[in-house]
């Protein structure tokens, strides 16, 4: 760009759109898969919370009741809240793993040398291509007499 100053804020801004882009594209499906597992987290949360629930009012409606019955509802609804707590303890583990993996796949920039407004022109060097220009006009000048006194 003709201006220094919009060509380091150009410059800058698509540093930060690649940036951007890449850890999107690059973690795009350790987020889904992240946003899949918390989703049937809260559901298994949800259901644990309902089983706990069910079995603490089971046992307080039944403190003192020694009848095979209310025994056996006890032992089941046991089971029921052992099963939930085991999938939501399983559940929680795998969340916090998915957590780690979209760390761990989220890629990470290092600037080496950030866009800056530059003090001087960097290019075109006009004395060098004045020298070069002088240089190949020598030769060309030096060849072109050579070959017309050795063509006469």
């Amino acid at each position: 760009m003709p201006e220094a100053l919009p060509s380091a804020q150009l410059a800058q801004r698509a540093q930060e759109l690649l940036q951007q882009q890449i850890t999107e594209f690059k973690t795009q499906k350790a987020a889904a898969n992240l946003e899949f597992i918390q989703q049937r987290y809260y559901e298994v949360q949800s259901q644990y919370n309902q089983t706990q629930e069910a079995l603490a009012s089971f046992s307080d409606r039944n403190k003192n009741v020694t009848s095979a019955v209310a025994q056996t509802e006890f032992e089941r609804l046991r089971n029921d809240y052992n099963l939930a707590y085991s999938i939501y303890s399983e559940m929680a583990k795998q969340l916090e793993q998915t957590k780690i993996q979209v760390k761990e796949d989220t890629p990470v920039f290092t600037v080496i040398e950030p866009a800056s407004v530059p003090l001087y022109k960097s290019k075109p060097k006009r004395t060098m291509i004045m020298i070069g220009f002088m240089l190949i006009g020598g030769v060309v000048g030096c060849v072109i007499i050579f070959f017309r006194r050795y063509i006469r």
